[in-house]
């Protein structure tokens, strides 16, 4: 049976996750064993990216699969409590291992304050230019169409304690794209190089007979 719940800020300091789970309000611990919930998850957006990108564009989000439940989460912050620290909102859903995964923006049951940061994720959703949906939405579709990662997450966050094992930069940095666009570069630097090494010394060559014209592969400067 699938769960989607709003985990929401602690802005009053009580150091107890509170939730809206179909409509009610309610404490996180007595709808879920806590204990049981991976290590690797995250209901926040982590330090790293705040300070990285500031309180208003990150979204954080993760998906871990168990041996028979899936958990995604979708984190953003959510203003400051009242010694000015920032607060977090999250959207917590627990599947089952079979169950499709997507996004959806209940809001019933919510304070009217965090309604406005639920909608203000609906809107970015719904847009194509944010690049933190976007990276949702492809760590989403790798989890749809590779079920043998266990952990994936939308972005890399730098000295984090569990790394995940997919997330879109670290396969952007490995895909076979990326990789031509870099061999050629590699090329066309070395046949700059080349060519201004043969300019060089052409001009300092003496003026007597003609000068050697020496044939080198492009492909092998580099190396």
């Amino acid at each position: 049976m699938q769960k989607r719940m709003w985990v929401l800020p602690d802005r009053d300091q009580t150091g107890v996750h509170e939730v809206v789970y179909e409509g009610l309000r309610q404490r996180l611990d007595k709808l879920l064993d806590v204990s049981s919930l991976p290590p690797e998850l995250t209901l926040g957006v982590p330090e790293q990216l705040i300070r990285k990108y500031g309180i208003d564009d990150p979204i954080y989000s993760q998906l871990i699969r168990e041996r028979s439940r899936k958990l995604f989460q979708i984190s953003v912050c959510c203003g400051k409590d009242r010694d000015g620290r920032i607060t977090h909102l999250s959207q917590l859903t627990i599947l089952g291992i079979a169950d499709m995964l997507d996004t959806a923006w209940v809001e019933t049951g919510l304070p009217v304050d965090v309604e406005e940061h639920v909608r203000t994720i609906e809107r970015r959703f719904t847009g194509r230019s944010d690049q933190w949906v976007r990276w949702t939405k492809e760590m989403l579709q790798k989890a749809r169409s590779d079920s043998s990662i266990r952990y994936l997450a939308n972005v890399n966050v730098p000295m984090e304690h569990f790394r995940p094992d997919w997330t879109p930069q670290r396969a952007m940095r490995g895909s076979p794209t990326r990789i031509v666009i870099f061999a050629g570069l590699a090329v066309a630097a070395a046949a700059g190089l080349y060519i201004v090494s043969r300019a060089s010394e052409s001009a300092v060559a003496p003026q007597a007979g003609p000068a050697t014209q020496t044939t080198r592969h492009l492909g092998t400067d580099g190396e």
